[in-house]
């Protein structure tokens, strides 16, 4: 078992991939802070056979579906309606402003550095002296751009592994679906779920500046998972050599989403909720469920009332945990993952591994 430290900072394991950004999104998703990977991506896993092991990592042989992205596109669009393609993608990238290029057949969202290239976001009075310097720079900054593919195939094949495992998973996906939420790609090792605007109940917003409402996905990354100790009376989370597949790690984060669609305010209610081990009442609520009548950051009648509304939701309430069982997965009991020491940047071959499959997990 891989040992890692007590994250002291209340930093925890996903969901916020955009907290130490630029304010180009503003908007903070959780309570992880991730920078740039530097280390180069590990020994791939999950091969042309499921035996394929990564002695580097200490990764156990795993199991995968071998379900075909074709297979898995024709049996999600004889199940659900509104099932996205590339196009789809592509009106939801125009809708929030949100770079990308299609290249033959290939999606591609465009970065700059860690961070989207929002088109509405680039400055043309206050920070540049012309509107033809504005147009140099911005030219500069496509020029530039990280271009991050969207493997709409290993999206497929994960939704469709989720989907045919649990009927309250199909339920979530469908909404999803319906919510016209993109997915944004990403190689960090992560994944989070971007809130959209937040009205308070009075009416005003409590957005940051810029936000999406979208959801980052790393396909290849098989998140290790983590069990809390006990020592000298201090507390740490430590790797358990057991890694969720980046399938079921899509699914967290859409069931954010869903989450959001059914109620803003509630959302973020949750989210300012503390609970101990989740960092959140919304991170525990995707894990492993939240009662309704649970007290709440906002606990105004109107609060309660919106907040519930998402609880209610019976389909989304634990059910990363509800579906780990028959997928056979790791059932989580906190939020935490495994990170070098003194540092909240993912590792790959620590935080996770690469895998080739998106529904990967031993």
């Amino acid at each position: 078992m891989a040992a890692t430290r007590t994250l002291v900072n209340g930093s925890d394991f996903g969901d916020n991939i955009m907290a130490s950004l630029p304010d180009m999104i503003g908007q903070t998703i959780g309570n992880m802070a991730v920078g740039a990977i530097q280390q180069s991506r590990m020994q791939e896993l999950a091969g042309p056979t499921a035996s394929n092991t990564n002695g580097d990592n200490g990764a156990s042989n795993g199991t995968y579906s071998a379900v075909s992205p074709a297979e898995a596109l024709a049996g999600l669009k004889a199940k659900f309606v509104n099932v996205p393609d590339i196009y789809a993608e592509a009106q939801k990238y125009n809708d929030r402003g949100l770079a990308y290029k299609i290249v033959d057949g290939q999606f591609y969202a465009l970065y700059k550095g860690n961070v989207p290239l929002q088109i509405e976001d680039f400055p043309t009075g206050n920070f540049w002296t012309s509107a033809e310097t504005a147009l140099k720079n911005q030219m500069n900054d496509f020029a530039n751009a990280r271009a991050v593919p969207l493997d709409m195939g290993a999206v497929y094949q994960a939704l469709w592994y989720d989907v045919n495992n649990h009927p309250k998973a199909s339920d979530v996906v469908q909404k999803f679906f319906n919510s016209s939420v993109p997915i944004i790609p990403s190689n960090t090792g992560v994944d989070a779920f971007s809130p959209g605007v937040v009205r308070s109940l009075n009416g005003g917003d409590l957005s940051g500046r810029n936000p999406l409402n979208a959801v980052f996905w790393d396909s290849t990354a098989a998140i290790q998972t983590t069990v809390a100790v006990q020592k000298g009376g201090v507390l740490s989370y430590v790797g358990t050599g057991q890694y969720l597949s980046p399938a079921l790690s899509l699914l967290h984060e859409i069931d954010h989403a869903v989450s959001y669609s059914i109620s803003p305010f509630g959302n973020q209610n949750l989210h300012k909720t503390s609970a101990p081990g989740f960092n959140n009442l919304e991170e525990k609520r995707v894990i492993s469920g939240v009662p309704v009548g649970t007290t709440f950051f906002d606990n105004s009648p109107a609060a309660i009332q919106e907040t519930n509304k998402i609880l209610s939701y019976s389909a989304g309430n634990g059910l990363e945990n509800r579906l780990a069982v028959p997928l056979g997965e790791q059932i989580r009991t906190n939020h935490y993952g495994v990170f070098p020491p003194n540092s909240n940047v993912p590792k790959p071959g620590l935080t996770y591994i690469v895998v080739k499959n998106p529904t990967w997990h031993n």
